[in-house]
C-alpha cells in the first residue's frame, strides 16, 4: 500500500487566472460572456467532472479550468489578452 503526503493530481483541469483590472472594457465584456457562458455549461452538466466554476471580481478571474470544454476562453486569451495578465498552469 503507498501512503501519499502530500497533494496528488492526476486531473484534466488546471489552474487559472486572469488579472482583468487593466483590460479594455470591450476584452472584459467579451471575456465575461466567455466564462459566464462557461459556468452555465458546468451547471447544466449532470456531472461536471474535473474544473469547475470561474469566479469573478472587479480585478480578478480565477479557478479551475476544465481543459476540455475551456477551449474557447484559452482561445480568446491567447488571441486578445498580453501575457502578462493571465496563467493557466496545467
Amino acid at each position: 500500500m503507498k501512503i501519499r503526503t502530500g497533494f496528488v493530481s492526476n486531473s484534466s483541469s488546471s489552474s487559472f487566472v486572469i488579472f482583468t483590472k487593466f483590460l479594455d472594457d470591450k476584452i472584459k465584456f467579451e471575456l465575461n460572456n466567455l466564462v459566464d457562458n462557461y459556468n452555465e455549461e458546468k451547471r447544466n452538466e449532470k456531472y461536471s467532472g474535473e474544473g469547475g466554476f470561474l469566479h469573478k471580481n472587479n480585478y480578478f478571474i480565477l479557478g479551475q479550468l476544465d481543459l476540455y470544454t475551456s477551449v474557447q476562453i484559452r482561445n480568446f486569451c491567447e488571441d486578445n489578452i498580453s501575457s502578462e495578465y493571465w496563467s493557466d498552469n496545467y
